[in-house]
Parts: structure tokens; sequence; C-alpha cells
């Protein structure tokens, strides 16, 4: 989340749609966990971690469910320039986590996977002059 608020207050996207968006995200996956690329297909991920948030806002009141239905739709789908930012957050996560445990021994080739996704996904020159130090490192 404090990544989103950085990077979505130094862009032009709005940064509490950015950060309601990070942990309606995040919320889900406290019961799915987080995969890692590769591991599960898209479609099953998707499905379990839609089933996991149907399940956390299914006792919220109706409007709140509601708006937070559209935000989660909203990221799923990658709808909005927040959306697609989310995802980019995400991705840079990621690879800091990836090059932490590396430092930690373990190897490059291992990781290789969350390196070469979360080049390949981001496009923010912001995020992607952070992804660049950390990897020369």
């Amino acid at each position: 989340a404090i990544l989103g608020m950085v990077f979505s207050d130094l862009s032009d996207v709005d940064t509490e749609k950015t950060l309601k968006m990070i942990l309606l995200h995040d919320l889900a996956e406290s019961i799915t966990g987080d995969y890692t690329p590769n591991q599960i297909d898209v479609k099953t991920k998707k499905r379990l971690e839609s089933n996991a948030f149907s399940e956390i806002i299914d006792k919220l009141p109706e409007n709140l469910k509601a708006k937070y239905l559209e935000i989660w739709e909203e990221y799923q789908l990658r709808k909005s320039k927040e959306a697609k930012f989310v995802h980019q957050i995400d991705r840079l996560e990621m690879a800091l986590q990836a090059k932490a445990y590396q430092k930690n021994g373990h190897s490059h080739e291992k990781l290789k996977p969350f390196f070469d996704s979360a080049k390949k996904e981001i496009s923010d020159k912001n995020m992607k002059e952070i992804l660049s130090k950390f990897m020369e490192m």
C-alpha cells in the first residue's frame, strides 16, 4: 500500500482509488495466498481470488459491497488506468521481495521468473527506474 501511495502521488492516477484497489486485492490474497508466476493458471487464480473476495465482503452492507465489488472487478479486468497501475505495483513488490530472497541466498536462476515478469509488465517510468536500480544491487 505504501508503494501504491507514493507511486500514485508521483503519477496521474487517483491515489484514493489506487489504495482501495490495492487493499481489496490484498484482502483476497489473505485467504488464497500470493501465487508465484506460472504456479497456477490465470483463470484458476482469478476464480480462487474472486471466491475469497466474495466470501470476505459478503457480510458488509449492500452499498459498500457494491462499491467494493465494482473496484474489485475493475482491478480484475484492468478496466482503468488505476487498475493497470496497481497490477504494475504488484509486480514491482514481487520483484523487490524476490531480490530480498536472493540476498538471503536463493539463486538468481530460481528467482528469474519473478524478475522477468516484473520487467515485462512494468511500464511506469518511476517504477521501471526503481526496478532497474534494485536489479543492479
